[in-house]
C-alpha cells in the first residue's frame, strides 16, 4: 500500500495530479482545495496517499495532511458516501467548516457539497458526530474557517473560556473577534460555554 508520495507534479488538473518519483508517474484523485494549493508543475510535492483497491483498479486518493486522509476515511465509512463523494465534499468545505459542521448538525452546508442530500447530510452528522471531536493532528487552512482540530474542546469549555476554546480550534484571532462582536447582540448572558462555543461556530461557518 502506498500511503505517502513525494516527487515532482507533472500534470495538474481540477480533482488529478500525476505526481513523478523516480521517473514514474502516479496518478493520484484530490479535492479540489488540495489541486489548488499545489506549486506549479515542475516543483517538488508530498501528499498523503490512501489506496484504494477494488478487483478492477486500484486508486490513489492524495491529500495535504494525514488529518484530511482520517477525515476522508471517516466520510467513507458513512453508508452513501464512497471515494467520489468524499473527497466531492472536503473538495466543497473546507475541512474546519466540515468538521464544525458535523459537530453543530449544520445541515444547510453540509448539503452544499455535491452528492449530499438532507438525509445523507443527517447521517454524517449523526454518525460522524463523536469521532471528529477526537481527530487529532492539523486541517489544512483554507477560506475563513481553519480549525486546527487537535485536542479536546471539553478540556476549554470547562476551562470557561470561549476565546481560548476558539483559539484552540484554529480560527485566527480576526475571525474570533468578529464573531465576538457579533455574538454580543445576540447571545444571552446567561448562557453556558458550551451554548457560546456552538453559537460561534454556527456563525464562523455562515461567514
Amino acid at each position: 500500500m502506498i500511503g505517502r508520495l513525494r516527487g515532482i507534479l507533472a500534470e495538474q488538473h481540477d480533482n488529478t495530479v500525476m505526481i513523478d518519483v523516480g521517473g514514474v508517474g502516479y496518478l493520484v484523485a484530490v479535492p479540489a482545495g488540495v489541486a489548488a494549493s499545489l506549486p506549479a508543475p515542475g516543483q517538488e510535492v508530498t501528499l498523503t496517499i490512501h489506496t484504494h483497491v477494488r478487483e478492477d483498479a486500484m486508486e490513489l486518493f492524495g491529500f495535504s495532511t494525514p488529518a484530511q486522509k482520517q477525515l476522508f476515511l471517516l466520510l467513507t465509512q458513512v453508508s452513501g458516501v464512497g471515494p467520489k463523494v468524499g473527497l466531492a465534499v472536503l473538495g466543497a468545505l473546507a475541512a474546519g467548516s466540515l468538521v464544525n459542521a458535523i459537530i453543530t448538525n449544520d445541515i444547510k452546508t453540509l448539503t452544499k457539497a455535491p452528492g449530499v442530500g438532507r438525509k445523507l447530510a443527517e447521517r454524517i452528522s449523526l454518525e460522524l458526530k463523536d469521532k471528529v471531536q477526537t481527530l487529532a493532528g492539523d486541517l489544512p487552512d483554507a477560506a475563513s474557517a481553519a480549525p486546527a482540530f487537535g485536542g479536546d474542546l471539553l478540556y476549554f469549555v470547562n476551562g470557561q473560556d470561549l476565546e481560548l476554546a476558539l483559539k484552540s480550534l484554529g480560527y485566527k484571532p480576526a475571525s474570533i473577534a468578529a464573531v465576538m462582536r457579533k455574538m454580543e447582540s445576540k447571545a444571552e448572558p446567561d448562557l453556558a460555554v458550551e451554548e457560546l462555543v456552538v453559537m460561534a461556530m454556527k456563525l464562523l461557518a455562515e461567514a
